[in-house]
């Protein structure tokens, strides 16, 4: 089957949060909204660097939005 574009969305604003779960190129946010948001080590900034030195319960600020499978974590600094 082929793979599908996803919609996406994302919102102009940032928002603070903590990395809750770290996973081979991967984790999740819990934004200051209660909600956990997915990243892909690619929207870290520098990425490379950080998810290497990334750690659970880190504080970063992200751009919040949303993709077909839910709410996702874009433009992502560390603090």
């Amino acid at each position: 089957m082929p793979n599908q574009a996803q919609n996406e969305t994302r919102e102009d604003r940032r928002m603070d949060g903590k990395v809750v779960r770290l996973n081979k190129g991967f984790g999740f946010i819990e934004g200051v909204d209660g909600r956990d948001y997915f990243f892909h080590w690619t929207e870290l900034d520098k990425f490379s660097k950080q998810f290497r030195n990334l750690k659970v319960n880190e504080l970063v600020s992200f751009q919040p939005g949303a993709t077909d499978d839910g709410p996702r974590a874009f433009c992502i600094k560390t603090e």
